[in-house]
């Protein structure tokens, strides 16, 4: 969320400087790409039965990482295309990492999706500031950096949760 956040916190900052120069209304639209979303969210289980919960949160930050990178260029349809990959990627990892609290919390699982709800909104609300604050200071290129750091640690805490799990021999199966 930490992403999302601060990508549509100031996108629109972006796309009403040079090179693009938008008009409000245009850019307004641009927000449409929240649809991509839901067809993402609703995909992710079939990308779980391919890859496995691990495998579909890796493919999800992957695709959010090459849209944050492609958002970096000069062109708006490579921008948007980039706003595509980004939204498909955060939301068809969030529905796969929200439905996998649940199904590997073993006690408590109330307190664990109450504490990955916590999680997403405080990630949302840093994002927000955090991109702000990367824009105003580095430009696009600051929030496109704090947006990859952030997706870092995401696949830094999925590769420790699957060692941790390797280690006592339990938690969730590598394809599950």
């Amino acid at each position: 969320m930490t992403v999302f956040g601060g990508v549509y916190t100031v996108i629109g900052y972006r796309l009403t400087e040079a090179p693009f120069s938008l008009p409000q209304g245009v850019i307004g639209s641009i927000f449409l790409v929240y649809l991509v979303g839901t067809v993402s969210a609703s995909t992710a289980g079939r990308l779980v039965g391919r890859l496995g919960r691990r495998g579909a949160l890796y493919l999800g930050g992957g695709t959010t990482a090459a849209g944050l990178l492609l958002s970096l260029a000069p062109s708006l349809p490579l921008v948007l295309l980039g706003l595509v990959l980004i939204t498909a990627g955060f939301f068809a990892g969030h529905a796969v990492a929200s439905s996998a609290v649940s199904r590997t919390a073993t006690r408590g699982r109330a307190q664990a999706s109450a504490l990955y709800q916590s999680a997403y909104y405080i990630g949302s609300s840093a994002g927000s500031t955090v991109g702000a604050v990367a824009f105003h200071s580095g430009g696009w290129a600051g929030t496109v950096g704090v947006g990859l750091l952030a997706v870092v640690g995401v696949v830094a805490i999925t590769v420790a949760g699957s060692l941790a799990a390797r280690r006592t021999g339990g938690g969730v199966p590598a394809r599950a």
